[in-house]
């Protein structure tokens, strides 16, 4: 293929987006609603369990229609959908897609396939959205693996869409996305958090610090980790309010802190808090001192990540570690059913729980579904409109 034709082609299909977005009048303050896009240009959308397809575009006289695999996860049926929607909006005719055609990137992609590729990105990751996520988020310079991780998330997108989109516009090299690219998704999850998973691999993860926001939009099953200064030698520790959940005893790094009942405070060896099921919409995943500066193990014996939650404390000598001192309570929730949520943490004396706090946090919690569409079946609009459609007939 000639250079210049695969530039035109390239252009045609941005320009097509742009256009697009400019019609619609395209919020800019949150991920583009594609599904909402394509219903509103008067196609079907519907999606099914379609094994090794990704997706398809149907187009038979004045009737288009989409259909999306309902086993594949949100961010990939959304970017299935653009670029099935490309299809539409440049001309190309019915299209089946899969691995090969929707999740590659290489030079060697058959033109209108490269089309809608392009024409996909373009849409999900306009350059004022990404402009507006990178600033929201604090992302300046090159970013990172987290920084990368954390716009995906905002913008609805895959971990490896969102590394391509940033290379399109420029804020990212193509030898730093490859290197990215092959680490993964799980990596930048785990830097960003600080450990390993603590539920589900697919889960989004969102940190709360003490100066940050009061609220956050997720999912069902998301992770939130509030992050909370906590100085465990004045005795002050952040615990997780009664009506939320009953407060575990301050732990740091499998020690508690434990009082004598008279002017003893002292470290006795214990567990991290562990995992236990809430009734109220929340589950309570982790509970946790970390210290700011670590104690390093011993040469030749075992070091303990944060959230090894099953076996803290075993075979350590406690000799070696530091005494209560400046860190963060680190307090890990997910939701498991949608709606509003509210997390309430206070800090007091480790020994008296019922006393005046000393600070007070609320985090309110709002999850939606894992998934905007249905399992098998027309969207919701869909049905509606079908309903609409055999009530005037």
């Amino acid at each position: 293929m000639p250079p210049h034709v695969r530039r035109d082609a390239v252009a045609i299909a941005s320009m097509q987006a742009a256009r697009l977005h400019q019609q619609m009048h395209t919020p800019y303050d949150r991920p583009v609603d594609v599904f909402g896009l394509t219903q509103r240009l008067g196609l079907w959308l519907a999606t099914q369990p379609l094994d090794h397809t990704y997706g398809f575009y149907l187009s038979e006289g004045p009737s288009a229609g989409i259909v999306l695999n309902s086993n594949h996860p949100e961010t990939l049926q959304r970017y299935t959908c653009a670029h099935e929607l490309g299809h539409h909006l440049l001309g190309h005719g019915s299209r089946t897609d899969d691995s090969n055609t929707v999740d590659r990137n290489s030079d060697d992609l058959a033109l209108k396939e490269l089309q809608a590729q392009v024409f996909a990105a373009a849409l999900l990751m306009p350059a004022p959205l990404v402009n507006r996520t990178l600033q929201r988020l604090g992302i300046t310079g090159v970013p990172g693996a987290p920084d990368i991780y954390a716009a995906s998330r905002d913008m609805a997108v895959s971990y490896t869409a969102a590394l391509w989109g940033l290379a399109q516009l420029k804020k990212l090299d193509f030898g730093l996305l490859r290197a990215l690219e092959k680490s993964g998704a799980k990596s930048a999850k785990d830097a960003l958090r600080g450990g390993p998973a603590v539920t589900d691999a697919r889960a989004d993860v969102w940190i709360v610090d003490n100066t940050d926001r009061d609220a956050v939009h997720c999912r069902v099953g998301d992770e939130i980790h509030l992050h909370l200064p906590e100085d465990l030698s004045t005795g002050h520790t952040w615990t997780i309010d009664h009506d939320t959940e009953p407060a575990p005893a301050p732990s740091a790094l499998g020690m508690h802190l434990q009082w004598d009942g008279g002017t003893g405070l002292g470290m006795t060896p214990a567990a991290p808090a562990a995992v236990r099921p809430r009734s109220a919409g929340l589950d309570i995943l982790t509970d946790i001192h970390q210290p700011a500066t670590r104690p390093q193990p011993a040469a030749g014996t075992q070091d303990y990540s944060l959230f090894d939650l099953d076996s803290a404390g075993e075979d350590r000598d406690f000799d070696d570690f530091i005494l209560p001192a400046p860190g963060i309570r680190i307090i890990v929730v997910s939701p498991h059913t949608t709606g509003e949520h509210t997390v309430r943490v206070s800090l007091r004396p480790a020994w008296d729980t019922t006393s005046e706090p000393a600070a007070q946090r609320r985090l309110l919690v709002t999850a939606g579904p894992r998934k905007t569409l249905p399992e098998q079946g027309l969207a919701p609009r869909q049905i509606e409109r079908r309903i609409q459609e055999l009530a005037a007939a």
